[in-house]
């Protein structure tokens, strides 16, 4: 008999599919090795300031790798945490002194994204720098805001800064990070380390339908699935599975019986509408022949080639961006990089829960 049952997932859900740091913090971290390595070896130079950016989506787990990765660097006796470290918001950098009163030795900056206005970032940036010498050391973390090189180039005299890359969310580390979630809560409730990899193992291997998995892990280039969005779909999903001792299982039945429920139905008008409904029809279709999904300009659109360039500027504040704040897009371009300067610029891609609405319906 499994213990991974619908039951059992139902009842530890908020563990099992915890999805902020401070749930996650005691939880092992699944994959990205390469980030650690790159991260460590940054640190680790001899001489010089050492600067780092970590720059990714919003909910990709930087705040979750970071704590990990220093936990780590502890134990290996590179740095002390409590002595070596200090995370701070970007709004502290800006405060009047605050940086002179930092005693560690490397400085973790957050929040640095399209959230915030350029102005507060770049005072930010420009401060921590001005902080920055031979015997310090930053990290910038925040999403594709810090991949704009006018931004950055208040590091170039402290020679520059090195990106750590994440690796992207796929199957094979998701599952990885259920499982690890599942045995320690198997662990817990009294099931021997032989026992509870076992059923952790199988329980995890058939959790979701794989059509359901699909949607949720779309094919798209870059991948867009992030920890945090996967794992709270999943956690308000689990209220809605049946009180039973089968295996657990997520199924397209279960996505829309929580959509239906949650009362997720839009009511949209006009060219919102009108591209919502094209969109769907357009995801549907690549899924049926096989096409991934690549991030498309304005014009990109099949519908919308015929666009004037000012008609085109008018339809990204009147539409994109609304789309873009309803999350059924997903803009990829750099915020506030010239010469439009944009908080949410384009190209655009569908977010998890537009493929999820379109492929099963339920409203994104």
């Amino acid at each position: 008999m499994t213990a991974v049952t619908d039951r059992w997932v139902a009842e530890q859900a908020e563990k099992i599919f915890a999805h902020s740091p401070a749930y996650n913090a005691d939880i092992e971290m699944a994959g990205r090795e390469d980030a650690l390595r790159g991260l460590r070896g940054i640190l680790q130079v001899e001489s010089g300031p050492r600067s780092a950016v970590i720059s990714d989506m919003l909910g990709a787990g930087k705040t979750f790798f970071l704590q990990h990765a220093f936990s780590a660097f502890t134990e290996e006796k590179l740095f002390d945490e409590e002595r070596d470290v200090a995370t701070i918001d970007y709004r502290d950098a800006t405060r009047k002194d605050f940086l002179g009163t930092v005693k560690a030795r490397i400085l973790i900056v957050e929040e640095l994204d399209r959230k915030t206005e350029l102005e507060p970032i770049e005072s930010a940036v420009e401060a921590v720098a001005r902080w920055l010498d031979e015997n310090r050391s930053v990290i910038l973390t925040g999403d594709f805001a810090l991949r704009n090189p006018e931004l950055l180039a208040a590091f170039a005299p402290k020679g520059g800064v090195r990106s750590v890359e994440m690796e992207p969310l796929d199957n094979r580390l998701l599952k990885r990070a259920l499982y690890l979630r599942v045995y320690k809560g198997l662990r817990q409730k009294g099931l021997s380390d032989e026992d509870a990899h076992t059923q952790a193992g199988a329980g995890v291997d058939d959790m979701i339908a794989p059509e359901l998995l699909a949607a949720l892990l779309p094919r798209t280039e870059p991948p867009v699935a992030t920890f945090r969005e996967i794992l709270r779909i999943l956690q308000e999903m689990a209220k809605y599975l049946p009180l039973d001792t089968t295996q657990c299982r997520f199924s397209p039945d279960i996505y829309l019986e929580w959509s239906e429920r949650e009362g997720r139905t839009r009511r949209r008008r006009g060219k919102t509408a009108e591209f919502v409904v094209q969109l769907h029809d357009e995801i549907r279709r690549r899924l049926e022949v096989g096409e991934p999904w690549r991030p498309l300009h304005l014009a990109e659109w099949p519908w919308l080639t015929r666009l004037t360039p000012e008609e085109q500027a008018t339809y990204e504040t009147e539409v994109m961006d609304v789309l873009v704040r309803e999350k059924v897009l997903l803009p990829m371009g750099i915020p506030y990089a010239p010469p439009a300067r944009r908080r949410t610029p384009g190209p655009y891609v569908p977010t998890v829960l537009t493929f999820l609405a379109a492929i099963f319906g339920g409203e994104s």
